[in-house]
């Protein structure tokens, strides 16, 4: 290994366990009473990893890293990232009722027939999409 690529690697390592050590840090000063009970724990690393959306695959990766050795050392039973995903961010669209659905059907049947029963394109439907070029097609 060249001396430059050497030094590139150290100092990406050195960054690496910089990064580790930074979100342990964080997340036990945020949660200082986490480390004795397994639930509290697992509650405390999924309040951090939501904290902040854009650094949420950061910090699961360090702290995974940090809680996979202190498993296999003995110190955790468990790692509690294990059962964690990202939420999405979404929230639960309203469900629509049987009301709704019924006069949206009676206002909007008849166009959808007459729609339905004519020989149209999409782009007669819709509009051209915004965008988008459709070849036509040659009739050979």
């Amino acid at each position: 290994m060249s001396e430059h690529k050497h030094r590139d690697w150290c100092e990406a390592w050195s960054q690496f366990q910089s990064n580790i050590f930074h979100h342990i840090s964080r997340l036990f000063v945020c949660h200082p009473n986490a480390w004795g009970n397994p639930e509290c724990l697992h509650e405390a690393v999924k309040e951090y990893l939501a904290e902040n959306v854009n650094e949420y695959y950061e910090r699961r990766k360090c702290l995974k890293l940090f809680f996979n050795w202190c498993v296999e050392e003995g110190y955790l039973e468990k790692n509690p990232l294990t059962g964690t995903r990202r939420s999405t961010g979404k929230k639960p669209k309203p469900g629509i009722s049987l009301e709704e659905i019924k006069r949206a059907h009676e206002k909007y049947s008849p166009l959808v027939r007459l729609l339905a029963n004519r020989k149209t394109t999409d782009d007669e439907y819709t509009g051209p999409i915004k965008g988008i070029r459709r070849k036509r097609r040659t009739e050979s």
